[in-house]
């Protein structure tokens, strides 16, 4: 397990910024080990953990990825493909 100094806590702020998700990186190479969805935080904040919880405690570790020189269209028809928004 990876430990993050980043608090759920801190996921409060950038909920008001409405983005659905945030992308959880490994500190040691920067790759993206997982994602913390809206849902997941709120659910934290109902839950009252959020205090006390990492994003590492919440995060899915599916993250959908791409390479860099993917056209969009290919990459519009894997979201279609995966019923991802």
């Amino acid at each position: 397990m990876f430990s993050f100094h980043a608090s759920v806590k801190y996921c409060e702020v950038v909920i008001g910024k409405r983005p659905e998700e945030v992308i959880v990186l490994n500190p040691e190479d920067g790759n993206a080990i997982g994602m913390v969805t809206q849902t997941d935080i709120v659910s934290a904040f109902s839950k009252g953990i959020a205090e006390t919880r990492m994003a590492v405690d919440l995060m899915k570790e599916e993250t959908n990825q791409i390479l860099p020189d993917i056209p969009v269209i290919t990459a519009a028809q894997m979201m279609i493909d995966k019923d991802i928004r």
